[in-house]
């Protein structure tokens, strides 16, 4: 048996990705991916237990890649209008791009008959909302320390904390 190795998994994962966007996610089977690849279905098992894992794998690779500069532009050392514009700027152009919403469409025609959709929600969207609700709170109770400390009052904030 061979080595499974992170190259080779990237590699799958890239080409099905365009398989995925270029037929769909009815329209592609293991066999195709395995022939793209350039290997056999074996070879993708070794990988993946099916379709519907490397679908999964898919979206949770595109949400790390396609929309990590969006979060990682939430500093909360900035000033919040600059960065939640710089932001909702970067957010979407990668979620309104061809092949986010093409992943984006397969997720939801899918989730009727599987369980695609909830891992979609759960990989991307639940992920990313989690992240600005952290920005949020961080601004806000930076915000309130600032005005603890004008008012002479942030040792009974940081307590409080």
């Amino acid at each position: 048996m061979r080595v499974k190795s992170e190259t080779k998994r990237q590699t799958i994962l890239d080409i099905a990705t365009r398989a995925f966007i270029e037929q769909g996610f009815n329209n592609m089977s293991m066999s195709e991916i395995a022939s793209r690849v350039g290997g056999s279905k074996s070879m993708l098992y070794n990988y993946f237990s099916s379709k519907e894992d490397i679908f999964s794998a898919v979206m949770a690779s595109s949400a790390k890649t396609d929309i990590a500069e969006a979060f990682e532009s939430l500093d909360p050392k900035k000033d919040i209008e600059t960065t939640l514009n710089q932001f909702g700027r970067n957010y979407l152009s990668s979620v309104l791009s061809r092949g986010l919403m093409a992943i984006w469409r397969m997720a939801i025609s899918e989730s009727e008959r599987s369980d695609i959709g909830r891992l979609f929600y759960a990989e991307g969207p639940q992920k990313g909302w989690k992240r600005l609700s952290h920005y949020l709170s961080k601004k806000k109770r930076r915000r309130h320390s600032v005005l603890l400390r004008q008012l002479g009052m942030r040792d009974a904030f940081e307590r409080a904390d």
